[in-house]
């Protein structure tokens, strides 16, 4: 719950977009495989050398807030189909934050105590298909780049 409460007082605060992140000092993840951490820690390392974010490290996290005004923005641009990776498992989370770099201008993380042990059912995540996305999501950022939206939220 505290960290929900920080990332709500974050976008309160002013940021566009708030990430929970794994990859910051005082966060930890237990109860997850050594695979799928590697998994996670590569997808995030590639997006941020070849498609960087200032003030993001972990891409791929799902625990986030965002601004409504944002989220009205790119809506009124994109319509319902403002999402285009949806079927490659998590890789949306990653599509998300580069359709907010259209409109968002803070973007900061706050830590995550992550505890995969008290997760009560399996997990539906697929290496694979994250790996897939990352591969369809790269080649559509290079493709089209990042999206340009005029203004701000």
């Amino acid at each position: 719950p505290s960290v929900f409460e920080a990332l709500i007082a974050k976008v309160r605060s002013g940021v566009d977009v708030v990430v929970a992140s794994r990859y910051l000092t005082s966060s930890s993840v237990t109860g997850v495989t050594d695979f799928r951490k590697l998994s996670s820690y590569c997808a995030n390392k590639f997006f941020s050398i070849f498609f960087p974010i200032a003030g993001i490290r972990d891409y791929t996290s799902g625990y986030r807030a965002l601004s409504g005004r944002c989220l009205l923005k790119l809506y009124d641009e994109y319509g319902p189909g403002i999402f285009q990776f949806p079927k490659y498992n998590f890789i949306c989370t990653s599509e998300i934050l580069y359709k907010f770099t259209a409109v968002a201008k803070r973007f900061e993380e706050v830590p995550i105590v992550l505890n995969y042990e008290q997760k009560e059912t399996e997990s539906k995540a697929s290496t694979f298909k994250l790996a897939l996305g990352v591969v369809f999501l790269s080649w559509h950022l290079i493709l089209n780049g990042l999206p340009n939206m005029e203004g701000e939220c």
